[in-house]
């Protein structure tokens, strides 16, 4: 089996003018609710946040390719891979909770976005980058990632998502502030 890029089968959505490929197994599809979950939450996206996936894709893994669990992503090329163990799990069946963290790596890494945050006001650096999570790689941007993640779901989407790692960081007033702090950087700007 191979995990190519052109071993998988691709469709294209268009939304807000801008083209972004989904690309799926052929040979094992995944379920068509995580597939549909992507589309849907592509839709919540800031149009300058999408313009970033231009030329890019969405994937989502064959079960023996990489990622093993969770998501990948590549902000230059751009990519993001979903695990098919993700994609099979329903809490990726209304939104696509994994893409959304893996786009907000991407947000994160074109605009700087944390570091600007560490240079332009540490306090609200630290205060965002003190927020518990619980992936398998820990640096300042799973923070920035899992905030996006959050702010998308919570606000854009109305859905009432809670934070595994730290339930009390995305509630009331702290997440008002976590989103503040977000919206605050070059990321949000002109959005």
């Amino acid at each position: 089996m191979s995990c190519r890029e052109d071993t998988y089968q691709a469709q294209t959505v268009t939304i807000n003018g801008i083209d972004i490929r989904v690309l799926t197994d052929p040979a094992d599809q995944p379920p068509a609710a995580a597939v549909l979950a992507i589309f849907r939450t592509l839709e919540l996206l800031p149009r300058r946040h999408l313009a970033l996936m231009r030329g890019g894709h969405v994937q989502i893994s064959k079960r023996q390719c990489p990622p093993e669990r969770g998501g990948g992503n590549d902000p230059e090329t751009p990519w993001i891979r979903i695990s098919r163990r993700a994609a099979d799990e329903t809490r990726n069946h209304r939104y696509a909770i994994t893409m959304l963290h893996e786009f907000g790596h991407i947000v994160d890494a074109r605009f700087r976005a944390m570091a600007w945050l560490r240079d332009n006001r540490p306090e609200d650096y630290r205060f965002l980058a003190a927020t518990a999570h619980d992936g398998r790689t820990d640096f300042d941007g799973e923070r920035f990632a899992d905030c996006y993640m959050l702010y998308v779901l919570n606000e854009l989407a109305g859905q009432a998502t809670g934070h595994r790692a730290d339930p009390a960081a995305y509630q009331g007033a702290a997440a008002r502030r976590r989103y503040d702090i977000m919206l605050s950087t070059p990321a949000f700007e002109g959005t």
